[in-house]
């Protein structure tokens, strides 16, 4: 079906459905699959980052209720991140943390294409 995509601090958000907006009420839980491309020379630096950047820090993050780093047993350079927050403001405040301006774009420089954040709901 047809898919909308919106920009965030250089994510494309994928939305299965269109007609459910992104925004929803801030106390919406937000379950998150994000999908990553690494470049294959910096698979093991940015796994090794991701654990001690984000991982480490975003567990600490009030509302984090999941955040977990998988990499596919086939194709290594393939790998998803899985995060639950308790509610999007507990999601946006994680954006807004000032660690994350700067891991960000270390994070994007190690990746062959964007990632997508595939936004998940209970049908």
């Amino acid at each position: 079906g047809k898919r909308d995509q919106t920009k965030t601090w250089g994510l494309v958000l994928v939305q299965s459905k269109p007609d459910r907006p992104w925004k929803g009420s801030s106390m919406t839980k937000v379950h998150l699959l994000v999908e990553l491309d690494i470049k294959p020379d910096q698979v093991d630096r940015f796994a090794k980052m991701f654990r001690a950047e984000f991982i480490s820090r975003s567990r600490t993050e009030p509302g984090c209720e999941f955040y977990q780093l998988w990499q596919d047993v086939e194709r290594p350079e393939k790998m998803t991140v899985g995060e639950i927050w308790s509610t999007r403001a507990h999601f946006d405040a994680h954006l807004a943390q000032d660690w994350f301006a700067v891991w960000a774009p270390k994070m994007d420089a190690m990746q062959s294409t964007p990632l997508v954040v595939r936004k998940l709901a209970s049908p």
